[in-house]
């Protein structure tokens, strides 16, 4: 008969941890607790993972993608894009790596003070999955208020408002620690990440072309940055080479279209999603953390590979464009029709341009313009290369008569003041004015509620009401409607929806 062991106090309920005087045990359970560890120290640092002493639980991923299969254009791209889903799906635990790291800065931790650090509601880390926020109407959405984060509290380890150690000894409240924020939705996100990109270069083309006509001409040349008929301020170029960027508006004075995070701070899908793991599951990343690096200590390199990165990219990329309801009837139809006019009369489609003009629909990663820290420069073939239009059943995405590609995505991709109401925040992300956000996208708004950054507007008119600052003008113009007229606006926002 094999003789019983057991736990007299699991570790959980131990602030000084196990001592032997805790434990009985015989020969047999060590000799199999020598076998389970030799299995792990076995492990290669390629294809490394923590293992349970049981042997019966498993990371929340169950595949990682081999970044010189990647390289080698080995993994066909739907697998490649089935590898992102899952890793977008799963249920991160501490086999993945996931948990906070940060803790172990902090003086006298004892068990139970780091168990209960391992999720913080407020400074991180905050979820157990991609899917936890982003599932409104589905997987790859935004979220409830229930899924709201708080930005820039990941600065802190641990906060919990006592001003010790997790605060980092200093005085905070709900309102200055982090700015609150509701999730996003990633459709379409790979035409949005292609529209930032050619602008990108039609500015910086822009750019170049007053340096070379301001040295040609021996005098100050000023170019208006207008890409896409989106008008970003002007460009002066000196004919010694300077470049004065001071009248640029709506972006950095790099020129860089940023269109990703309510602030537009993030270049690309890639930048986003590599902070995202970090500051809400606490993965770290091989392309920043360094290859076979433990970089938080946590027993677990090569969190995500550069090649897992890749896949949840394009992932996210090909997550279709949402797709506008179609009225039910006649008098629907007209109503909308109506409200679309109007749309445009008061002024909303300055901002909420109804589309924006795509030259090619091929996506590929990483993008150049990433900054350091993110992959810019990688071999990745180009069996990777996305027709993100193939397939493709939206009503969103059209094309024009000169066959380039039309994205009704109701925004420009512009930061605007939008008046002292959406100033509410107390810590600038980016040197970011509280009150400039980049223009919501407006398709598919009405599948993912609550509306503004902060998802303080429950109602459209509600929303439209918080507009003041630059959108003062459109804000007066919608209350001096007709009730008819406020109802067939209403009634076209609200086809901004998916099926």
């Amino acid at each position: 008969m094999m003789p019983v062991y057991k736990f007299v106090r699991p570790y959980w309920n131990n602030p000084e941890g196990l001592t032997f005087s805790d434990v009985r045990f015989t020969f047999p359970l060590i000799v199999v607790s020598v076998i389970v560890l030799s299995i792990v120290l076995s492990c290669s640092s390629n294809d490394y993972q923590v293992e349970s002493v049981a042997s019966v639980e498993s990371p929340g991923i169950v595949r990682h993608a081999n970044n010189q299969d990647l390289k080698d254009g080995k993994i066909p791209l739907e697998e490649l894009l089935d590898i992102g889903e899952q890793i977008f799906r799963a249920s991160l635990n501490t086999l993945d790596g996931a948990g906070n790291s940060k803790t172990r800065l902090l003086p006298n931790q004892d068990n139970i003070s780091k168990i209960n650090a391992r999720f913080n509601r407020i400074s991180g880390p905050d979820a157990n999955s991609c899917m936890g926020c982003h599932n409104l109407p589905s997987v790859g959405g935004g979220g409830d208020n229930v899924a709201n984060v708080f930005v820039l509290a990941h600065e802190f380890p641990n906060a919990n408002f006592d001003k010790g150690p997790g605060d980092l000894y200093e005085t905070h409240n709900l309102l200055d620690i982090g700015n609150e924020r509701g999730t996003i939705s990633m459709f379409g996100s790979g035409l949005i990440e292609l529209l930032a990109r050619e602008m990108t270069t039609d500015l910086l083309t822009i750019r170049d072309n007053a340096k070379i006509q301001a040295m040609e001409e021996d005098r100050p040349v000023t170019l208006p940055a207008i890409t896409k008929g989106v008008s970003f301020g002007e460009i002066t170029a000196w004919p010694d080479g300077l470049i004065d960027n001071s009248k640029i508006e709506g972006i950095d004075e790099d020129l860089i279209v940023r269109p990703f995070s309510q602030k537009g701070v993030y270049t690309s899908l890639r930048e986003f999603t590599l902070d995202s793991f970090n500051l809400h599951h606490g993965l770290q990343a091989e392309e920043r953390a360094g290859s076979d690096i433990d970089a938080d200590q946590d027993g677990v390199p090569n969190e995500l590979t550069i090649a897992d990165i890749t896949a949840i990219i394009l992932f996210q990329a090909t997550l279709e464009a949402p797709t506008f309801l179609e009225p039910k009837n006649e008098a629907s139809k007209e109503k909308v029709n109506r409200g679309d006019w109007v749309f445009s009369d008061i002024g909303c489609a300055v901002c909420h341009r109804p589309y924006l003009e795509l030259e090619s629909p091929i996506y590929r990663e990483p993008n150049p313009f990433n900054p350091a820290g993110t992959l810019s420069d990688y071999p990745i073939p180009d069996i990777y290369d996305i027709d993100l239009t193939k397939n493709s059943s939206t009503n969103s995405v059209t094309r024009s008569r000169e066959g380039t590609i039309l994205v009704h995505a109701f925004t420009d991709l512009k930061r605007h003041d939008m008046g002292p109401i959406l100033a509410n925040e107390n810590r600038e992300q980016r040197f970011v004015d509280p009150a400039y956000w980049i223009t919501k996208k407006l398709w598919g708004m009405m599948s993912e509620p609550p509306f503004m950054h902060h998802g303080r507007a429950t109602l459209i008119e509600e929303a439209i009401g918080m507009h003041m600052g630059e959108a003062n003008e459109s804000r007066l113009n919608y209350m001096s409607l007709s009730d008819a007229d406020k109802s067939a606006l209403i009634a076209y926002i609200s086809t901004f929806g998916r099926k």
